[in-house]
């Protein structure tokens, strides 16, 4: 598990990568859930998603949410 600081980090270099190359983006996104075997269709429905729900944390950055429950 990476350190708060480096999680903050990485959270806003994705946010000005998101900002400089939407289309970018999407596609690294769809890249990695090919990668755990979605077909290339339903890879691009699930980044679509992700993206209009705000996916910065989670699979593309390895970075869980973090809150009191989680203690990070």
């Amino acid at each position: 598990m990476i350190g708060v600081a480096a999680a903050h980090a990485d959270l806003r270099r994705e946010e000005r990568e998101l900002a400089e190359n939407h289309h970018h983006e999407v596609h690294e996104l769809k890249a990695i859930y090919i990668d755990r075997g979605l077909k290339p269709e339903l890879a691009q429905q699930v980044a679509g998603q992700l993206m209009a729900h705000d996916a910065l944390t989670g699979p593309e950055i390895g970075v869980k949410s973090c809150n009191q429950a989680t203690g990070c």
